[in-house]
């Protein structure tokens, strides 16, 4: 740690943080803040006042949109943005500075220490704590920019025949991807689901303002594709789902609060491709349990789905499933699932996704029904036909959790409103770790869960920054690690393949 960090920290206990942090601007302004380090160097002029550029972070925010005939980029105006740098400071407190948005998407923050690890405050949502210089917070979005999302219920209504003899773990997809709009059967519906062994649908809806989905639109370009997923026999220890049946819809005007119909009749999707995986399922098993006591198994699964520009942009969104292979239960043997299978949705990259999900409780004090988390490890890589696709984890979990130096694993109260969370990474070390704060409460005797906020962190250790956790209130974190290919640029947000995470969820706390 440099002298001048010391001396800041020493400063901000004896003139309090505004007047300091009033004081620390002007002295980056007119270059009086010398970089003094505990080799006697400094960084800046003759005048040893701090060059005010090297105290700049810099960073930008574009949307990069993709569709199958092509992707663009537009950049975020970021005049009215909350956007912010927080450094903490050895004694206690933070160094609060503003960045100031263009509308460009570009994005600069002065008087920023060179040696600091600092948290950059994204919307008062996504946090990413670093050391960076500059920072790229741009997303991957699938589909259009210009797409309308429903503000109240909009249901899209199947009248449909011609489908595979239905069987119950059989989907149904509505996908779009020029809108952006991927629903299905898992999510959230209204209407009456097929019985088994019908060949029809009749009143179903898939309601896309509940599913956060936007809505498809003829007059924008948009052609949408209705299809089945559906099961196929299989004794080799797992079940198989493959893309069996669609309908085109080249004619789909939605509105929102208003209901639109799909109806015809399904015909068979050719199998044209073929795919053999080396599925490590037992692997990715017993890692999530293993790292995580008490949690409740739910699904290990293998997906192959299509993404426009994924090979390029990276696993930027759900897709569109064309298989999958899963199991109910854990087991000791590592499947080798084969299968054809077609993709309707010509033009797009080919992903597998392999995953274990397992579930894990909290009751909030007084609640007589618990909450749940998801606590995975998930894997994405390119789908490379005609081989045998090795599947398995790609990084471990985080261990040693801990809250100022205190075990996370065991609960914890008294942490103050801003403390440090760190844990082990695995090795090797991953790029970087996100974390994410949950508060748990007591509403009507049920236990409700909601997220306080993301950080992505370049380390093993984050301090919380104040506004974050209120007093009274209960907490816990679930910190992965993440695997991915790095590019030239820190781009905390994009997930070049092959990438995966392995999450593990803390013990509650209290401030």
């Amino acid at each position: 740690m440099s002298v001048r960090a010391a001396l800041l920290s020493m400063v901000v206990l004896l003139v309090g943080c505004r007047d300091f942090q009033a004081a620390w601007k002007d002295c980056v302004a007119d270059g009086r803040c010398a970089e003094v380090r505990e080799d006697g160097g400094t960084v800046g002029g003759e005048d040893g006042g701090t060059d005010p550029s090297a105290l700049r972070v810099t960073g930008r925010r574009y949307s990069h949109y993709q569709l199958v005939d092509g992707g663009y980029s537009r950049p975020a105006d970021l005049r009215s943005v909350e956007l912010e740098v927080l450094v903490p400071l050895d004694g206690g407190g933070f160094l609060r500075l503003p960045a100031a948005g263009e509308a460009d998407g570009g994005f600069y923050v002065d008087g920023v220490p060179t040696d600091a690890t600092y948290t950059l405050s994204y919307g008062r949502v996504v946090l990413v704590a670093t050391s960076g210089r500059f920072v790229d917070v741009s997303d991957w979005r699938l589909g259009r920019h210009d797409a309308v999302w429903p503000a109240v219920f909009t249901p899209a209504v199947l009248k449909v025949s011609g489908l595979e003899p239905w069987q119950s773990q059989d989907q149904l997809w509505l996908v779009s991807l020029r809108a952006g709009a991927l629903v299905s059967t898992a999510g959230k519906i209204t209407g009456p689901m097929p019985d088994a062994g019908d060949t029809s649908v009749d009143g179903l809806a898939f309601d896309f303002h509940a599913n956060g989905q936007p809505l498809i639109s003829s007059a924008q370009g948009d052609e949408a594709t209705l299809y089945q997923l559906a099961s196929l026999d299989s004794d080799a220890g797992y079940g198989l789902l493959v893309a069996d049946r669609a309908i085109r819809v080249k004619s789909l005007e939605m509105v929102s609060g208003q209901a639109a119909t799909i109806s015809g009749a399904m015909s068979p999707i050719p199998r044209e491709k073929s795919a053999t995986f080396d599925w490590r399922a037992s692997e990715l098993e017993s890692q999530v349990l293993g790292s995580q006591p008490g949690s409740i198994f739910f699904l290990s699964f293998l997906t192959v789905y299509a993404l426009p520009g994924a090979y390029s942009a990276g696993a930027y969104a759900g897709g569109a499933d064309l298989a999958r292979a899963y199991r109910l239960a854990p087991g000791s043997t590592n499947p080798q699932p084969s299968f054809s299978y077609g993709n309707p949705f010509e033009g797009t990259d080919e992903l597998v996704m392999s995953a274990t999900v397992a579930f894990r409780g909290y009751q909030a004090d007084g609640a007589t029904s618990p909450g749940f988390v998801l606590v995975t490890n998930f894997a994405q890589q390119k789908l490379d036909v005609g081989k045998t696709v090795p599947v398995r984890p790609l990084v471990a979990a985080p261990t040693g959790l801990r809250i100022n130096g205190k075990d996370l694993n065991a609960r914890q109260t008294n942490v103050t409103l801003t403390p440090v969370i760190s844990w082990s990474p695995p090795a090797p070390p991953p790029p970087f770790h996100t974390l994410t704060l949950y508060r748990i409460a007591n509403i009507g005797n049920a236990t409700e869960i909601t997220q306080q906020a993301i950080f992505h962190v370049y380390g093993n250790s984050v301090q919380v920054p104040p506004g974050i956790l209120q007093a009274g209130g209960k907490y816990f974190a679930i910190i992965a690690s993440v695997a991915v290919q790095q590019g030239p640029t820190l781009e905390p947000f994009r997930r070049l393949l092959p990438t995966g995470w392995a999450s593990v969820s803390s013990e509650v706390f209290e401030p």
